[in-house]
């Protein structure tokens, strides 16, 4: 499958369960898995930021084999470049 006809679908499933989330955190959750079958990374991850710059991971799309999980942590704005905020 090439990749235009991926984005298609993820586009499409988001489009078809956007409507049923029932806050930002749900339609995060869509977003990484879908985001992640789109890329092939094995985690992707969305923060939600404070205005100081500090972000939390509201979802995580991570592979079986990897270990550690980030979801529900904190980081400080330090850890966290300008351009990814």
């Amino acid at each position: 499958i090439n990749m235009q006809h991926k984005a298609m679908r993820s586009i499409q499933t988001l489009q078809k369960n956007a409507h049923k989330c029932s806050s930002d955190v749900a339609l995060a959750e869509i977003l990484t898995q879908e985001l992640r079958a789109l890329t092939g990374y094995d985690r992707c991850m969305c923060y939600r930021f404070e205005q100081g710059g500090h972000g939390e991971v509201i979802a995580e799309s991570a592979a079986e084999h990897l270990d550690e999980r980030f979801l529900n942590l904190h980081f400080p704005s330090t850890d966290i470049p300008k351009a990814m905020r």
